[in-house]
C-alpha cells in the first residue's frame, strides 16, 4: 500500500533497512495520514514537523520486523563507535539463539515449533526473530555471551481492545513465567505492582504489568528491575529487564538527575540500531512515563523525555532562571566537559553546542528542558562522539573570499506566487536564493547547503520531503513547455470517477470494494477502489471545485525494462491534460529510480515537477514540488499523478528582464548571513561523517536566527520576516 510520497520519504528513512519486509495495510495508512493531519501547523516548519511525526509513527505502527533494528530517529542515522553493529569475535564460544531462548520457550507455550532466526548482534546483545509458518510473531534480544534475555515481545496487540485479565490471575501467570524462564535467580525479585498498561502509541493494545524488583538483604537494588506484561488471552506477551551496564548508567544518570526513581517500571524495551529504545514508568514520584534512548548496552543516554499528554504544555520557570538551572545540570551531567558548549538558544528548550578551537560543531547540540520546579523533562545529546584529534585544523580551509565567490556563483532566481492556504502573498516575487529547495533562514537548522572548506565547492542536501532541485539543477535549469487545456479535468460523482479510471487507464473496477474519504481538512475528496489484493484504484479531486487533483492505479508487474527518457517524456506528456490551466512550463524538481514495489516505495519512475516562467521556478510560499507523475518501469505508461499545490490559481508573475546581477545580490546576502567557518559531522544527505569536516555556512546575527530572509531581485535589497 503506498503512501503520500511526502510520508513515504519520512518511512524510508526510518526504515531502509526493512522495506521489503513490511506490509502497509490500510488502517495503518489512514493512522499516519490522521496523526500527521493532528500535528501539521501552518508554519514554515510544517512539512519538517510532519515528516518527523511520519517517521516516528513508521517506527510505532510497523510492529515486529524481521531482523530489523530500528533508529529511535530519522534524524540519526549513523551509530556511536561503541554501537556499531559487531561481528561477536568470540562467536565459536558465544550462546546459541537455541541456548539462549529454551527456557522462554519452556515458559511460553505459544513458542513450541516456531523457528528461530538470528538478526544482527549490537554490543553483545543479538536479536532473534521469532517465525511461525515464515510469519513473524515476535523479536527476542539476548545477551550472546550469558544467554540472558534482555527482552521479549510478543506479537500480540489485542488489536486495541481494553479488555484486561484479574490483577491476581496475572500475578499468577507472571509468576509462573519468570520461575520457568529465569530459574533460581527468580527467588531474588518481590513483587513490587501489578497494573493496567495501556500502550496506543507503541503496541496498540492493553495489558496486565506486573513488575519486580531484586532484593539484596531485604532491601531494594536500585534500577535492578523487570517486568511481565500479560494479555487477556493470559499469554505473557512481553518481558524485559535492565541489565548490569544499564543499571550502572541509571545509577550515573541519578546522581546529576536526583527525582529519578530508583525503582521504575520497564514498559517497553526494544533493541535499536543505536543501542536501547526504553518507556519506563513511574521514574519520578509523580509517578511520570519517560521515553529513554541509550547509546550501545548501557554506554550512554543520549534521549530522556517526560511523556506528557498532547494538550498539556510544559510549565517553565522564567527564562534566566531556566538557563541557570540546565547550565547547573549541563555541568552534573558532563562534568569537565561542559566548558566545551556554549549557550546558542532559548526556546521550548534550552540548546546548547559544542565549539573546537573556537568554532561551532553544527550537529554536536544538546537540548534540555526544564519545568517549573527545575525538573528536568527532556536532555538530548548526538548519538556519536568524535575524538579532538579527528578534527581538522582550520588553517586548511579555503580563504573566506574564495567560498563568498562559490555563493555568488551559484545564487538562483525564483518566483514565489502564493501563501498557503492560497491567500496572496503580498505581491507576487521574483528572489534570489542560495538554495531553491529550502527556506533561506538566519541560521540554518538543518544542512541545506554549505562549501566545502577544503574544495570550495557547494554542497547541496535533499530539501523538503525528498525535493532536490538544486542537485538536479547544477547547470542551465532546462525546463519542460507545453500547453494545459483551458479547463480542467473535472469528476463530481462516483461513476464519472470510475470512467475516468477507464478512459485514462483501461481499468474496469466493477466489483471492487469500495469507498470514499474526505482529508482531515476537508479539502480533498477520494474515490477509491480496492481489488482482491488489496491494491488501490484512485482519483481524488478538490473537493470545492472537483477538479482532479490525483490519480492512481497499481503497477502492472514487478518487471523494470523502460528508460528514464521514455518514461519522462510519458510524465511530461500527462502534465499536460492534468496540471493547472494555465501553466505553460514545468521543471524537474526530484527523480527516484525505479525498482522492486515495497510498502515505501511504489518502485514507479517518480519525476516531481515545479512550475516554471522563463526558466526560472515558481513556487508557491513552501519550497515544494507542484507535481508528482509516476511511469510504471514495465509499461511506460502514466499510472500516478498529484497535483500538490495549496492553490490551483495562478497569477501574473513580474518580468524577470531587470534584476540586480548575481554579485549584488550574493553581497546582500553576505551582509545579513555572513559566512562562518564551522565544524560539521552530517553531510548534506544528514548521514553521519567518519570524521568532522570543515564547512563554511551562513551565520546571521542571534537577532536574525529564526528569521526568513529573501533577496529581492529587483532590488537587490534583503527582506526580513520574523
Amino acid at each position: 500500500m503506498e503512501l503520500d510520497q511526502g510520508l513515504r520519504e519520512a518511512v524510508r528513512e526510518a526504515g531502509k533497512a526493512a522495506a521489503s519486509e513490511v506490509k502497509f495495510t490500510r488502517e495503518m495508512e489512514e493512522r499516519i495520514r490522521m496523526e500527521v493531519g493532528k500535528k501539521k501547523q501552518k508554519n514554515r516548519n510544517r512539512v519538517v514537523m510532519a515528516g518527523s511525526l511520519a517517521a516516528c509513527l513508521a517506527l510505532t505502527v510497523l510492529g515486529v520486523r524481521e531482523g530489523f533494528l530500528p533508529s529511535m530517529s530519522p534524524q540519526k542515522n549513523g551509530t556511536s563507535a561503541a554501537a556499531a553493529h559487531q561481528t561477536d569475535k568470540t562467536a565459536e564460544q558465544a550462546v546459541s539463539p537455541e541456548q539462549a531462548l529454551a527456557p522462554l520457550q519452556k515458559a511460553v507455550p505459544e513458542l513450541g515449533g516456531v523457528t528461530l532466526r538470528k538478526g544482527e548482534t549490537l554490543d553483545g546483545v543479538a536479536l532473534v526473530t521469532l517465525l511461525q509458518k515464515d510469519r513473524a510473531i515476535g523479536q527476542v534480544a539476548y545477551d550472546t555471551r550469558t544467554g540472558r534475555i534482555e527482552s521479549y515481545l510478543l506479537d500480540a496487540s489485542n488489536d486495541g481492545e481494553k479488555t484486561t485479565i484479574a490483577p491476581a490471575q496475572a500475578e499468577k501467570v507472571a509468576q509462573a513465567f519468570l520461575q520457568t524462564a529465569l530459574g533460581e535467580e527468580a527467588k531474588a525479585y518481590a513483587h513490587q505492582a501489578t497494573e493496567v498498561y495501556a500502550d496506543e502509541d507503541w503496541r496498540n493494545g492493553t495489558w496486565m504489568n506486573v513488575s519486580y524488583q531484586r532484593l539484596e538483604n531485604g532491601k531494594p537494588v536500585p534500577y535492578d528491575v523487570l517486568t511481565v506484561q500479560v494479555d487477556k488471552k493470559e499469554r505473557v506477551a512481553f518481558f524485559g529487564r535492565l541489565n548490569e551496564q544499564e543499571q550502572k548508567l541509571f545509577a550515573k544518570f541519578a546522581a546529576s538527575v536526583p527525582e529519578l526513581n530508583p525503582s521504575p517500571v520497564v514498559y517497553n524495551k526494544q533493541l535499536t540500531r543505536d543501542g536501547w529504545a526504553l518507556v519506563l514508568g513511574k521514574v519520578n514520584d509523580e509517578g511520570q512515563t519517560a521515553m529513554v534512548s541509550e547509546i550501545g548496552n548501557g554506554q550512554d543516554i543520549d534521549l530522556y523525555r517526560i511523556q506528557r499528554d498532547r494538550n498539556e504544555v510544559a510549565q517553565k520557570p522564567n527564562e534566566a532562571e531556566a538557563l541557570k538551572q540546565a547550565k547547573q545540570l549541563l555541568g552534573r551531567l558532563l562534568g569537565a566537559d561542559s566548558a566545551n558548549y556554549r549557550h546558542v538558544e532559548s526556546n521550548s528548550a534550552e540548546k546548547f553546542m559544542r565549539y573546537h578551537n573556537g568554532l561551532p560543531v553544527m550537529e554536536d547540540v544538546l537540548d534540555i528542558e526544564l519545568g517549573s520546579s527545575g525538573r528536568l523533562l527532556m536532555f538530548s545529546k548526538p548519538t556519536r562522539a568524535y575524538s579532538p584529534s579527528s578534527f581538522p585544523d582550520a588553517a586548511e580551509a579555503v580563504a573566506k573570499s574564495a567560498a563568498e565567490n562559490e555563493l555568488a556563483a551559484n545564487m538562483k532566481l525564483v518566483y514565489v506566487q502564493h501563501m498557503s492556504e492560497g491567500k496572496a502573498l503580498k505581491q507576487p516575487t521574483l528572489e534570489y536564493r542560495a538554495a531553491v529547495s529550502f527556506f533561506q533562514q538566519g541560521r540554518p537548522v538543518f544542512l541545506d547547503w554549505y562549501i566545502d572548506a577544503h574544495s570550495g565547492k557547494i554542497n547541496y542536501g535533499t530539501g523538503n520531503n525528498g525535493f532536490a532541485y538544486d542537485q538536479l539543477q547544477r547547470e542551465q535549469p532546462q525546463a519542460d513547455a507545453f500547453e494545459t487545456h483551458e479547463q480542467p479535468v473535472i469528476v463530481r460523482t462516483k461513476e464519472e470517477a470510475k470512467a475516468l479510471l477507464q478512459t485514462e487507464f483501461g481499468v474496469n473496477v466493477e466489483g471492487m470494494s469500495y469507498r470514499e474519504s474526505v482529508d482531515d481538512h476537508q479539502k480533498n475528496k477520494s474515490f477509491n477502489w480496492a481489488d482482491s489484493k488489496d491494491r488501490w484504484h484512485e482519483v481524488t479531486i478538490d473537493a470545492k471545485t472537483s477538479q482532479v487533483v490525483g490519480l492512481r492505479v497499481p503497477r502492472t508487474n514487478t518487471q523494470v525494462t523502460v528508460k528514464r527518457e521514455q518514461a519522462e517524456q510519458a510524465a511530461v506528456f500527462f502534465l499536460a491534460k492534468y496540471a493547472d490551466p494555465g501553466v505553460k512550463e514545468v521543471q524537474l524538481a526530484q527523480v527516484m529510480e525505479p525498482g522492486a514495489a515495497n510498502p515505501v516505495s511504489s518502485g514507479n519512475w517518480v519525476f516531481r515537477y515545479v512550475m516554471s516562467k522563463d526558466g526560472i521556478p515558481v513556487l508557491d510560499k513552501g519550497p515544494d514540488a507542484a507535481y508528482e507523475v509516476s511511469v510504471d518501469p514495465s509499461t511506460g505508461k502514466v499510472n500516478s499523478f498529484r497535483n500538490w499545490r495549496e492553490t490551483h490559481k495562478l497569477i501574473e508573475l513580474p518580468s524577470s528582464a531587470e534584476v540586480v546581477s548575481k554579485q549584488k545580490a550574493a553581497e546582500s546576502f553576505l551582509r545579513v548571513m555572513p559566512l562562518r567557518l564551522v565544524y560539521l559531522l552530517k553531510d548534506q544527505e544528514n548521514d553521519w561523517l567518519d570524521r568532522p569536516r570543515l564547512a563554511y555556512i551562513p551565520w546571521s546575527e542571534e537577532e536574525l536566527a529564526s528569521s526568513f530572509i529573501t533577496i529581492d531581485a529587483k532590488s537587490g535589497e534583503a527582506v526580513i520576516e520574523p
